[in-house]
């Protein structure tokens, strides 16, 4: 074939070339610059992709089944998908509720041991390899189970202090003791409300508490600003904390001239109420015990204690000095006791064996060496209890000594002798029916005269007072003025009938706080005994 002779390039096309080879080596210079302002971008070169409408390049289009069988391989794709999804969804919800139900919602009783849910095979947890710890050098990988420990939750502290009790809650499951105060007309005057925590093994229908009306000791409830009311236990002991609330009369606070803050519960024993109580110098004896208030509401006019374990006694509203304001009487003088059954007694030393001890030796001035210390021929015990002296020589007599006085009751009509040192003095100021003589180391001779308006003899009016009292025990003897006498085996009580009319039966009691130095003198001094009936 013959060669094609090139045709000249005309002067037009010669620019078009020049045009679009310029504009090739710009788009080169370009390229480079924008490689060198963006060092650290990818290496990997943009590629443009320039499509042509499918009618100039002559691709078809897909057709509707090819479409239809894209969309359906991508829908069974999803629906793979969601069949391995569903299952591993059912099973962790599964083993949410099972623990739920297994942990939180079944308790396990004490002493009991927590077993390990049981874990399905096929539904193993997933665990990843960051998360196993590999078990040590002599650990077992086999987890035991733990025992269960029941740990008590421990109380908070009171904020205030230590020691100050935590007001229970109070619920309808508290068992209520009520007693309500009524006026003469009828109106309600004052409560009080008792709550009880429920105990086992108490019986809450024999627990009381009612309205007290003070009979005996008046004095101790003279400045209670309300009614008491009287809790009984009849045997029930309850420990568990308790509140006991009391209202108060406005009336009653303004005649007290108090405040509701001057105000508390006070407790009074059945024991303080028994005993009795009497004026003292210093400090005022606790009759009442005053409880912390719980809570004080002047709107309601009430007052609210925690007890600590509930006890049988009385409780009422009380001013917080209520045991300064207590009247009580005074303290009278103490009165030897009269005991006719014989007691063992110590013995002052008696060195001379005359009868009389070393100490009345000092008495009556004779010698604690000497039996016959004036020399008579006479024991000088002896000559005591005949009413001689046994230091002034023979056939003086007691009443001429003058270390001895008869001393004379007028108000009952009779005397006694008795020795100068000693000191008498009426039991009752107001009366000179009991009267004591003290030596000067405080050993007491009371004289009491007893009533006998039956008149009976002098072995049966003791027996009517004491049954119990030994007869064979005592001795029976006659006193220089004829009057029948009975002595105790230890010879401390005497007792004297001065005839069978006489109203009265004369008591002679001996008490010493240590040894006993004047048996003698006592005998001597019922045989001094002189009496006259009243007219």
């Amino acid at each position: 074939m013959p060669e094609q002779q090139s045709q000249p390039i005309s002067t037009e096309d010669n620019i078009t070339l020049r045009f679009l080879q310029q504009n090739k080596d710009q788009e080169k210079e370009k390229t480079e610059e924008e490689k060198q302002e963006k060092p650290q971008q990818s290496l990997v070169e943009e590629v443009k992709v320039y499509t042509m409408p499918k009618q100039f390049i002559g691709v078809k289009e897909k057709s509707d089944k090819i479409k239809n069988k894209d969309k359906m391989g991508q829908n069974l794709n999803n629906r793979k998908f969601l069949f391995l999804l569903i299952p591993l969804i059912i099973v962790l919800l599964a083993g949410l509720a099972a623990a739920y139900f297994l942990v939180i919602k079944s308790p396990v009783p004490q002493g009991q041991l927590i077993e390990p849910l049981p874990q399905k095979e096929e539904t193993a947890p997933v665990v990843f390899e960051e998360d196993i710890i590999p078990p040590q050098a002599g650990e077992s990988t086999v987890e035991e189970p733990e025992e269960y420990i029941d740990i008590p939750e421990e109380e908070p502290e009171p904020a205030d202090g230590a020691g100050e009790p935590v007001p229970p809650d109070i619920d309808q499951d508290l068992i209520q003791k009520i007693a309500v105060s009524y006026d003469e007309q009828g109106i309600k005057t004052t409560e009080a409300v008792l709550s009880l925590e429920p105990e086992q093994n108490i019986d809450y229908r024999l627990i009381t508490i009612a309205e007290y009306i003070a009979e005996e000791k008046p004095e101790l409830f003279s400045a209670i600003a309300g009614q008491p009311y009287k809790i009984e236990l009849r045997g029930q002991k309850p420990t568990a904390a308790s509140v006991l609330s009391i209202t108060y009369s406005e009336s009653l606070l303004e005649s007290l001239d108090l405040i509701p803050a001057d105000l508390r519960i006070g407790y009074l024993s059945p024991e303080i109420l028994a005993q009795n109580w009497y004026q003292s110098e210093g400090k005022a004896p606790e009759i009442w015990r005053i409880l912390k208030a719980q809570d004080l509401d002047d709107e309601v006019r009430s007052i609210s204690s925690i007890l600590e374990g509930v006890f049988e006694g009385i409780y009422a509203i009380v001013p917080i000095n209520i045991n300064e304001m207590i009247d009580l009487p005074p303290l009278p003088e103490e009165i030897p006791e009269v005991n006719p059954e014989p007691q063992e007694i110590t013995m002052s030393p008696d060195t001379d064996n005359d009868l009389l001890t070393d100490k009345e030796e000092l008495l009556y001035g004779t010698s604690p060496l000497v039996p016959d210390s004036d020399a008579d021929n006479y024991n000088d015990g002896d000559e005591v209890l005949g009413l001689y002296s046994p230091a002034r020589g023979a056939g003086v007599t007691l009443e001429q000594d003058t270390q001895f006085i008869r001393w004379q009751n007028a108000d009952y009509n009779y005397s006694v002798l008795a020795p100068r040192a000693f000191t008498a003095s009426n039991v009752d100021e107001e009366s000179a029916k009991d009267v004591i003589v003290k030596s000067s180391d405080n050993e007491s001779i009371l004289i009491s005269l007893q009533d006998n308006k039956d008149s009976l003899v002098l072995s049966e009016w003791l027996l009517s007072i004491s049954p119990e009292i030994d007869l064979e025990t005592m001795q029976e003897f006659t006193t220089k003025s004829n009057f029948i006498a009975l002595t105790s085996a230890n010879k401390t009580v005497y007792y004297i009938q001065t005839s069978d009319q006489s109203p009265y039966i004369f008591v002679f009691s001996y008490n010493s706080p240590a040894e006993y130095s004047y048996i003698s003198t006592l005998r001597m001094m019922v045989e001094s005994l002189q009496y006259e009936k009243s007219l």
